[in-house]
């Protein structure tokens, strides 16, 4: 159930172990956390990695997930559609 939780949350994480003692449960889970939020932009007729127009910082503000955060599919897709918004990229993703 916890699982399920989970993934109704949009959050990436399990339950990965469970014992029990007596009438106590004891689970243990697992948690994907952000490390770090990085930005590349790419040449759109290359697909190679460059130099972009737009201050990053003008993007960052706008982003939401942060590092140390556990990593939630619908926050990440929030973003995603936030940057987009911006109308500056013809593409955003993850």
């Amino acid at each position: 159930r916890l699982n399920k939780w989970y993934e109704d949350k949009g959050i990436f994480g399990q339950v990965t172990d469970a014992d029990m003692k007596g009438n106590v449960a004891e689970l243990r889970m697992k948690e994907a956390r952000i490390s770090r939020v990085t930005l590349r932009f790419l040449n759109p007729e290359t697909g190679e990695q460059c130099i972009g127009k737009t201050n990053p910082d003008v993007i960052m503000k706008n982003i939401t997930i942060k590092p140390g955060q556990v990593y939630n599919v619908r926050q990440a897709k929030s973003d995603i559609d936030v940057v987009h918004a911006m109308g500056l990229f013809d593409d955003v993703n993850i």
